[in-house]
C-alpha cells in the first residue's frame, strides 16, 4: 500500500471478524485459538486471503488472546514469543506484500486493583512483553483492541510506545449506554489516548454501526487523529437451530460509510459478525468517497475519563 497507514488525507480498509469466522471454518470449541491456528493456519489463511481480495488494505495478525495471562490458562506462556511469531508469519504469508500486518492486543481480562489482583505496571509488562514479542516479528503497525477500559488503554499505548514506534491504533469497546464498564465515554477516552502518541483512535466490536457512529459523533470536535470504526454486524440472533447470526447486511453495514467519514473517520473495518462481503461493500463506498485532508489542532483538553474539561 502507498501512504501512510493512518492520516486524514486517505482512507485505510482493514479486515472484519476473525474468530467468528474459524469457527465456523471447524475451530473447536474451547481451544486456544492461537494454538490451534499456528497447528493449522490453512482457514485462517483462506480467510484473510478473502478479506485481500475484497479490498483490506490490512489485517491483522491472530495474536488477539497471545498474552501471557491469557496464554498461562493453557500452559503457553513460556513460549509466548515463539507463537506470536509464528502467527504474524502465518498472515504475512496469507496476504503477501501489498497488505500490511498488524500485530493485534487486547484485553488480558483482569481488573486492576481495587476490583481485581494486577496493578498498573503490571497490566503495561504485559502488554509490553506481548508488544515486543509483535515489534521483534516486524509487524507493519500495532492494533491495541477491543480495550475496556482507559486503564487498559494506557497501559497498552505505553507498552507499545516502549518498543516501537511504528503506528499505533487503539479501538475499544462500549456498552449500549455508550460506556465502558468504568463509566468513560468514547469522547473522553480519545483525548486521553491521542495525547499519549496514538496514531488513530476508535471504536470496534460494541454494537452496530448506527450506534457506534452515535458513540463516535462528539470526538469530531476533539480528535487530531484519525478515527477509526470497527463495528459489529448488528445484534447477535439466535435461529431455530440455535445457532447464531448477526442482523445487519453487507449493504446496511456500509450504507453508514459516508457517515463515517464527516466526523473524521478514516479507518474501516468490520468486528463480530462480518466477512469478506462486509468489506467488499465498504471498499466499493469508500471508493466513492474523498476524505478530507486538514488535520486540526490538538485542543488542549483535561479529562478523568468520564467527563472533559477544555
Amino acid at each position: 500500500m502507498n501512504g501512510p497507514l493512518f492520516a486524514f488525507g486517505r482512507f485505510t480498509l482493514l479486515d472484519g471478524a476473525t474468530g467468528m469466522n474459524l469457527i465456523r471454518a471447524g475451530m473447536p470449541a474451547g481451544v486456544c485459538p492461537e494454538r490451534w491456528i499456528a497447528g493449522a493456519p490453512e482457514a485462517l489463511t483462506a480467510l484473510q486471503r478473502r478479506y485481500a481480495a475484497a479490498g483490506s488494505d490490512a489485517v491483522y495478525a491472530p495474536t488477539f488472546g497471545a498474552n501471557e495471562v491469557k496464554l498461562k490458562k493453557f500452559g503457553l506462556a513460556d513460549g509466548l514469543e515463539a507463537l506470536n511469531a509464528r502467527l504474524v508469519a502465518v498472515s504475512r504469508a496469507a496476504v503477501g506484500e501489498g497488505v500490511a500486518v498488524g500485530g493485534d492486543l487486547s484485553s488480558p481480562g483482569v481488573f486492576l486493583r481495587p476490583f481485581g489482583p494486577l496493578t498498573f505496571e503490571e497490566l503495561t509488562a504485559i502488554f509490553r512483553r506481548q508488544a515486543a514479542a509483535l515489534a521483534a516479528a516486524d509487524v507493519d503497525f500495532f492494533a491495541a483492541e477491543t480495550l475496556m477500559s482507559l486503564s487498559e488503554a494506557r497501559a497498552a499505548v505505553l507498552a507499545i510506545r516502549s518498543v516501537s514506534d511504528k503506528p499505533v491504533l487503539v479501538t475499544m469497546t462500549f456498552g449500549e449506554n455508550g460506556r465502558t464498564l468504568s463509566g468513560e465515554t468514547p469522547a473522553a477516552c480519545l483525548a486521553a489516548v491521542q495525547a499519549l502518541g496514538a496514531d488513530a483512535f476508535g471504536v470496534n466490536c460494541s454494537v452496530g454501526p448506527d450506534k457506534v457512529l452515535a458513540f463516535m459523533r462528539p470526538m469530531a470536535e476533539i480528535a487530531c487523529v484519525p478515527l477509526a470504526a470497527k463495528p459489529n454486524a448488528g445484534t447477535p440472533r439466535t435461529a431455530p437451530d440455535g445457532s447464531v447470526y448477526y442482523d445487519v447486511t453487507p449493504e446496511s453495514f456500509a450504507a453508514h460509510a459516508a457517515d463515517f467519514a464527516g466526523i473524521g473517520v478514516r479507518v474501516f473495518g468490520g468486528c463480530c459478525g462480518t466477512d469478506e462481503r462486509h468489506i467488499a461493500a465498504l471498499r466499493t463506498a469508500l471508493d466513492g468517497l474523498v476524505p478530507a485532508t486538514r488535520r486540526p489542532e490538538p485542543p488542549r483538553l483535561l479529562t478523568d475519563g468520564r467527563h472533559l474539561w477544555p
